[in-house]
Parts: C-alpha cells; sequence; structure tokens
C-alpha cells in the first residue's frame, strides 16, 4: 500500500476484472481500490477487513517485527502510538467506507478478520484480491484459503510481491513463492508489486 493508503499500482491488474464476475477483496483500508473494482461493472464484491488493532496483536510474527513497531508506524495516521488512537484511527476508516458504499447494492461489507471470514463463507468466486495482513503466516494462510473458494478458470491475485529487490513485503513474498511452490503456480507481473496466479494452472489444494 502506497503512502495515505492509495495504492496505485491495481490499476495494473484492472484489466483482468472482468465485469458481470463476483470478486472478493482481502484488506480494504480506506476502499480506494474496492471502489475501482466496483467501476469495472461487478456482479458482487466482498470487502474483508477487520478495521481493528486487536487483529493486528493477535499476529504471532507481526510484518513489522513487533507490535511496537506496528504501533510506531500507524502513528503516522492517528498521530499517537496509543492502540486506542490506532483504533480510533481504524473506526475512522470502516465509517469512511460503509458511507461510500452504503447505496451501492453489489457491495458487501464484511467487517472481520479473513480467517473468520473464510470460515462462514460457503459461495464460490471469480476472483479474490488478496492486500490484507503482511506477515507470512497471515498471507499464507489467505492465499490458502482464498485458492479454495475460487471457480476453476478464476484468479488469485495480490499485491505486494518482491519481483525486485526491496519494492514490496518480504513476507508476503516468501508466502508467495511457497504457495506458488507447493502448488505448482506461475505468476504473472502486473505493473510493480502485483502478481496473478490463475487457478486452471494447478490442482486443488486440499
Amino acid at each position: 500500500m502506497n503512502k495515505g493508503g492509495i495504492n496505485k499500482d491495481v490499476i495494473n491488474i484492472m484489466p483482468f476484472i472482468d465485469a458481470r464476475t463476483v470478486g472478493v477483496e482481502i484488506g480494504v483500508w480506506n476502499g480506494d481500490t474496492s471502489e475501482k473494482f466496483v467501476n469495472r461493472g461487478v456482479n458482487h464484491l466482498h470487502l474483508v477487513d477487520s478495521w481493528s488493532v486487536n487483529a493486528y496483536l493477535a499476529q504471532k510474527n507481526p510484518e513489522k517485527g513487533s507490535h511496537e513497531k506496528f504501533f510506531q508506524a500507524m502513528a503516522t495516521y492517528s498521530k499517537s502510538t496509543k492502540p486506542e488512537s490506532v483504533q480510533k484511527f481504524f473506526d475512522t476508516l470502516y465509517q469512511g467506507v460503509a458511507k461510500k458504499f452504503a447505496h451501492t447494492a453489489n457491495v458487501t461489507i464484511h467487517k472481520m478478520t479473513s480467517a473468520e471470514f473464510f470460515k462462514n463463507f460457503t459461495e464460490k468466486v471469480d476472483w479474490v484480491y488478496v492486500d490484507g495482513a503482511h506477515s507470512y503466516d497471515e498471507c499464507l494462510e489467505d492465499l490458502i484459503a482464498s485458492y479454495k473458494i475460487i471457480k476453476p478458470g478464476g484468479w488469485l491475485i495480490g499485491d505486494d510481491y518482491e519481483w525486485e529487490p526491496g519494492k514490496g513485503k518480504p513476507g508476503v513474498t516468501k508466502a508467495v513463492n511457497e504457495f506458488m511452490t507447493t502448488n505448482n503456480f506461475k505468476p504473472t507481473r502486473c505493473g510493480e508489486r502485483q502478481f496473478i496466479l490463475g487457478v486452471a494452472d494447478a490442482p486443488i489444494v486440499n
């Protein structure tokens, strides 16, 4: 995610988002990317984000190396390292997304962790965009769970892959590489940090 929560690189995967498809976005932030998906004319879009400090505190191996460093990084937005201040910022983000899509019938907001979402979601979708937790453990879990709900011929798409050193997230890159090796995927590069995996190219995950 770029500064200010705007993912400018995501425009490079938009040609793969066909109209009349159903998709899931893991990690919503302020809904900027979500809006671009909606503008593609999708039949339905499921937005999944906890907007919760507790979800980050539950990470065993947080992407910043520690929970303290996470709060330090979030101070850029919340103006404080206090958990309650960061949560207030998250609440503001959620309220903005809820307002943005309040009258958009083809958008469903799931205010929960991705683990909670996948545990209860029973539909099959055309694509999933993974841009939630950037730690290795959580990203790998999101990839595996996402793959299970994608229809044959669909897309597993994501952000923050290091096609070039330093241009991406190490935890995401490690998780994607492991997932691809295990399932015999060949990735497609789109832009600086986006990746696409075609579900038809590999066996279904058990």
